[in-house]
């Protein structure tokens, strides 16, 4: 449902991409208007061909620990981090402006399957 770090809210609806058409889809034609952010797991990397909009892309680990983070990535770019277990997709300008690192531990419950 959301995604928390010490004890700020960064994100009230989080969905989760686990289905083949899910994941190939991502935010593809989508908006943030039914959910705040996309999390895919066992996935360490995002393409952005044929987005509408930039996005910030967090990279974690296996304890959802930030690894690395992309700011405002342009659509028709790609974006990989070879040590990351799992990958969020966030409106553009959301890690700036709720200030999240690498080395930040986020908390993290689903509110919905895709």
């Amino acid at each position: 449902m959301r995604i928390t770090h010490t004890d700020r809210i960064i994100c009230h609806r989080l969905v989760e991409a686990t289905s083949i058409v899910g994941r190939m889809r991502g935010m593809l034609k989508r908006d943030f208007s039914d959910f705040d952010a996309m999390l895919f797991r066992r996935n360490n990397s995002i393409h952005m061909f044929f987005m509408g909009m930039p996005l910030d892309i967090i990279f974690l680990d296996a304890e959802d620990q930030i690894i690395s983070i992309r700011h405002s990535l342009k659509p028709w770019r790609m974006a990989i981090d070879l040590t990351a277990s799992s990958v969020i997709e966030l409106p553009a300008g959301t890690v700036a402006r709720t200030g999240l690192t690498p080395g930040a531990a986020l908390d993290m419950t689903v509110d919905r399957i895709l």
